[in-house]
């Protein structure tokens, strides 16, 4: 009854707009966008040494019929397993192949994780896209500038912004597939020195059976979820030169799992996440003060024949920054980190237990002298379990000409291992080591202006982590020796006319292992289990007129490397996925002089096979209709 009363509500909400005022969405190409994760300051993107990827507002507007995994996924060089399995399926962030627990989340800049999880990490299904204004990826070793979670990558996740006039209400409402709903709307404005973001999503969705059923009967039953989130962001100026903004998002995923692999079981799964925080910024002159603090709680409850099982995480971020630019050319930035991370279980080795960083670093930005930019970060790390470590990175780039960059850039990165590791109730090994990376990459980038742009740019790396933390049946959780994985991607995007945008990627990685076996003689194996050694894709957007707008788009997904427990040896054996090949379309119309927009969407329309795990189901054909709106 409430999720019908919802959709209905908002869909007489949105029958209102025809009056509206209309969609100004600018889709040229923005060659001088800002981004602030590269070095945690606002920089125009012609000035940094370190390449980001950006989804912009745009892009997540034409993707509202997709999740969040969906749309990461859909980004050259990362893999998130689980994105097209059961919608309500955990989903795990491969960052150029690095483990999930490598990537750093971030939202509006602040760190978002979980201190109960195997790996600290945050789980996206938390987040619902349509909350989401921006994202900005920044792949390879951040930590000299983000600390232990960031030895593979950053994503930042941006969120919506108040709108510039006194009262803004947007959102929109969709039902697609498996019986899925969604319906979300948005309050935002801006009155003097005081603005606001107020925002409600709901999500429902039957789903399919997360295990493959292979059952002669077929009988295996559907594994849905209901999701509600929520935020609120506040914003006020007290004096010229100051803004605070303190934040409150909460969001409750309640939801089915199965017992493993081709195996059916009626489980449950409940989550909570809540999340507080402020948010201040200081600039006079060329000054610069930004204060982020924030708390993550997070409540998961598990619940299968063999009883009830619960993860609860507490964690404190506060991060200060200070920058002033010297000169023209050179920026000085330098802050202090301070963590405080714990985990409720009585069960545990250590009861309920606790750590803390404290973390200060220091940035130098050198930027458009004789063509050069240069990073320089480095970063002391004290952990209350394993001491001092120092980190560094050191990004240069030069432009060859006007259009033409050459980048590159070494860091050494750091990630201790989790409560989980070392006091969980599963294998915990308190004499852990943390994990230890160096990462080297470099590339070219080429880009035009003008409507009819070209944007080109190759990239290779090469990471290797001394220490690995891995899971072994017999004695729990070890480190190994060394992980070695490199890899290249390339993207491209064209621009041909004023109304066609064309964009590729190709991803190439590989890695492996390397250790001691029985015998104590060197090994090394391929270990880069559930991600493709090749993916590439590539997509054509197409607006005939300003009111509609189509798109293809279509990805490619390698053979994988999976494991499948052998209950004769009591051990796991290789067996191989098939790689499969998406193809996805999209269209929408803007009602005209309105911010009405409806749109369409079909995924994987050719019906390809999909196992993103072994033993688990992939989503077949889905479509999804609906509609967004802004007044």
């Amino acid at each position: 009854m409430s999720k019908r009363f919802t959709l209905a509500g908002l869909l007489a909400l949105s029958a209102g707009v025809s009056y509206a005022q209309h969609d100004t969405t600018d889709y040229s190409v923005n060659l001088e966008e800002t981004v602030i994760t590269v070095s945690k300051i606002p920089l125009p993107s012609r000035s940094t040494a370190k390449p980001t990827r950006i989804i912009g507002p745009d892009e997540i507007a034409r993707n509202q019929g997709k999740d969040l995994a969906q749309l990461l996924e859909a980004q050259t060089g990362i893999s998130v397993n689980g994105a097209n399995s059961n919608p309500g399926k955990d989903k795990s962030i491969f960052l150029r192949g690095a483990s999930s627990a490598y990537l750093l989340i971030l939202v509006d800049g602040i760190p978002v994780n979980d201190p109960s999880g195997i790996g600290s990490h945050f789980d996206i299904r938390l987040l619902p896209l349509e909350q989401i204004e921006r994202i900005e990826i920044l792949p390879g070793s951040q930590s000299a500038l983000y600390g232990s979670d960031a030895m593979g990558g950053v994503i930042n996740i941006i969120t919506k912004k108040a709108s510039k006039k006194g009262v803004g209400l947007s959102g929109g409402a969709s039902f697609g597939s498996f019986n899925s709903s969604s319906a979300n709307v948005n309050v935002s404005g801006s009155h003097k020195k005081f603005d606001y973001v107020v925002g409600y999503q709901y999500d429902f969705t039957e789903g399919i059976s997360e295990a493959l059923d292979t059952t002669s009967e077929q009988s295996f039953d559907k594994d849905g979820f209901i999701r509600h989130s929520s935020q609120i962001k506040l914003g006020y100026q007290p004096v010229k030169n100051l803004r605070i903004q303190p934040f409150i998002r909460w969001s409750d995923f309640d939801g089915n799992y199965d017992a493993g692999a081709y195996s059916d079981a009626p489980n449950t799964y409940s989550s909570t996440f809540l999340n507080p925080g402020l948010r201040a910024n200081y600039k006079r002159k060329d000054l610069s003060i930004i204060l982020g603090y924030n708390y993550n709680k997070t409540d998961r409850t598990y619940r299968n024949a063999y009883g009830d099982s619960f993860y609860k995480g507490r964690s404190h971020q506060t991060d200060l920054l200070v920058s002033h630019p010297i000169g023209k050319h050179l920026i000085l930035s330098g802050g202090l980190y301070v963590q405080q991370t714990q985990m409720l279980d009585t069960n545990a080795t250590v009861k309920n237990p606790e750590n803390s960083v404290i973390s200060p670093y220091v940035s130098g930005i050198l930027k458009g002298w004789k063509n050069f930019n240069v990073e320089v970060d480095y970063r002391l790390t004290n952990h209350s379990a394993y001491g001092n470590n120092s980190l560094f990175t050191f990004a240069p780039a030069y432009y060859i000409t006007d259009n033409l960059k050459a980048f590159a850039s070494y860091g050494t990165g750091f990630k201790a291992p989790s409560l989980s590791n070392l006091y969980g109730q599963w294998g915990p090994n308190e004499n852990l080591k943390p994990q230890r990376s160096q990462t080297l990459e470099g590339g070219l980038r080429y880009k035009t202006s003008g409507q009819r742009s070209i944007e080109l740019q190759a990239t290779v790396f090469k990471r290797k982590v001394k220490d690995v933390i891995i899971y072994t049946f017999s004695n729990g959780y070890l480190n190994q020796d060394l992980q070695h994985d490199h890899g290249l991607e390339l993207d491209a995007t064209f621009n041909p006319t004023d109304n066609i945008q064309i964009r590729g990627g190709y991803a190439y990685v590989t890695g492996e292992v390397s250790t001691k076996n029985a015998l104590e003689a060197d090994t090394s194996y391929y270990n880069l289990i559930r991600r493709p050694k090749h993916s590439w894709s590539l997509g054509v957007r197409y607006q005939p007129s300003k009111l509609v707008e189509f798109s293809v788009n279509t990805r490619y997904i390698g053979d994988r490397t999976d494991y499948a427990y052998n209950p004769v040896t009591f051990s796991n054996d290789e067996v191989q996925l098939d790689a499969y090949f998406l193809l996805d379309v999209y269209a929408q119309y803007r009602v005209k002089d309105s911010g009405l927009v409806l749109f369409g969407q079909l995924n994987n329309l050719l019906g390809q096979t999909i196992i993103e795990a072994n033993g688990y189901t992939g989503l077949g054909t889905t479509a999804k209709l609906g509609l967004r709106f802004d007044l």
